[in-house]
Protein backbone atom coordinates (compact mmCIF):
# COMPACT_ATOMS: atom_id res chain seq x y z
CA UNK A 1 0.00 0.00 0.00
CA UNK A 2 1.65 3.23 -0.83
CA UNK A 3 -0.23 6.49 1.03
CA UNK A 4 0.19 10.11 -0.42
CA UNK A 5 -0.99 12.99 2.06
CA UNK A 6 -0.83 16.36 1.35
CA UNK A 7 -1.65 18.67 4.22
CA UNK A 8 -4.75 20.95 4.17
CA UNK A 9 -3.01 23.56 6.10
CA UNK A 10 -0.24 25.96 5.75
CA UNK A 11 3.24 25.92 8.24
CA UNK A 12 2.52 27.47 11.39
CA UNK A 13 3.43 31.24 11.70
CA UNK A 14 3.65 31.28 7.63
CA UNK A 15 0.66 33.62 7.19
CA UNK A 16 -0.11 32.50 3.85
CA UNK A 17 -2.72 30.49 2.40
CA UNK A 18 -1.72 27.18 1.18
CA UNK A 19 -0.82 26.49 -2.56
CA UNK A 20 -3.85 24.29 -4.45
CA UNK A 21 -1.06 21.51 -4.16
CA UNK A 22 -1.31 21.74 -0.28
CA UNK A 23 -5.10 21.97 0.12
CA UNK A 24 -6.28 18.60 -0.86
CA UNK A 25 -5.90 15.15 0.58
CA UNK A 26 -4.88 12.15 -2.16
CA UNK A 27 -4.40 8.75 -0.70
CA UNK A 28 -3.49 5.26 -2.93
CA UNK A 29 -4.22 1.97 -1.34
CA UNK A 30 -3.85 -0.61 -3.61
CA UNK A 31 -3.17 1.43 -6.94
CA UNK A 32 -6.78 2.95 -6.21
CA UNK A 33 -6.29 6.84 -6.04
CA UNK A 34 -9.38 7.95 -3.27
CA UNK A 35 -10.06 11.95 -2.33
CA UNK A 36 -13.21 12.71 -0.71
CA UNK A 37 -16.22 10.14 -1.53
CA UNK A 38 -14.47 9.53 -5.18
CA UNK A 39 -11.92 7.39 -6.16
CA UNK A 40 -10.16 6.23 -9.39
CA UNK A 41 -9.21 3.22 -10.53
CA UNK A 42 -7.24 1.98 -14.28
CA UNK A 43 -8.06 -1.20 -16.00
CA UNK A 44 -6.33 -2.09 -18.98
CA UNK A 45 -5.27 1.65 -19.02
CA UNK A 46 -9.04 3.22 -18.85
CA UNK A 47 -9.38 5.33 -15.88
CA UNK A 48 -13.01 4.35 -14.47
CA UNK A 49 -14.03 7.24 -12.10
CA UNK A 50 -16.58 6.89 -8.80
CA UNK A 51 -17.56 10.65 -7.95
CA UNK A 52 -20.36 11.14 -5.00
CA UNK A 53 -21.61 14.56 -3.72
CA UNK A 54 -23.12 17.70 -5.03
CA UNK A 55 -22.07 19.00 -8.26
CA UNK A 56 -19.12 21.13 -6.71
CA UNK A 57 -18.16 18.08 -4.68
CA UNK A 58 -18.02 16.06 -7.81
CA UNK A 59 -16.30 18.62 -9.76
CA UNK A 60 -13.06 19.04 -7.28
CA UNK A 61 -13.43 15.31 -7.00
CA UNK A 62 -12.63 14.65 -10.91
CA UNK A 63 -9.76 17.59 -11.03
CA UNK A 64 -8.07 16.13 -8.73
CA UNK A 65 -8.28 12.48 -9.14
CA UNK A 66 -7.37 13.16 -13.06
CA UNK A 67 -5.06 16.30 -12.77
CA UNK A 68 -1.80 14.69 -13.92
CA UNK A 69 -4.03 12.90 -16.70
CA UNK A 70 -5.72 16.10 -17.56
CA UNK A 71 -2.41 17.98 -17.87
CA UNK A 72 -0.75 14.75 -20.10
CA UNK A 73 -3.88 15.38 -22.29
CA UNK A 74 -3.33 19.30 -23.20
CA UNK A 75 0.33 18.78 -23.39
CA UNK A 76 0.29 16.21 -25.95
CA UNK A 77 -2.33 18.10 -27.65
CA UNK A 78 -0.12 21.40 -27.68
CA UNK A 79 2.43 18.95 -29.25
CA UNK A 80 0.42 17.86 -31.93
CA UNK A 81 -1.10 21.42 -32.75
CA UNK A 82 2.37 22.94 -33.07
CA UNK A 83 3.44 19.70 -35.14
CA UNK A 84 0.26 20.40 -37.26
CA UNK A 85 1.15 23.64 -38.05
CA UNK A 86 4.74 23.22 -38.60
CA UNK A 87 3.68 21.27 -41.70
CA UNK A 88 1.06 23.36 -42.68
CA UNK A 89 3.31 26.35 -42.68
CA UNK A 90 5.74 24.71 -44.36
CA UNK A 91 4.33 23.34 -47.30
CA UNK A 92 4.52 25.35 -50.36
CA UNK A 93 1.10 26.85 -51.69
CA UNK A 94 -0.27 25.13 -54.52
CA UNK A 95 -2.92 27.78 -55.73
CA UNK A 96 -6.04 26.64 -57.20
Amino acid sequence: MIALSINAACAPGSGGEASPEEKYQIEIKDGVKHFGEGSVTYREGIPFIYLKGDSYEIGLQYGVLLKEEMNSFYTDLDSLENAMMANVYNEPWRGP
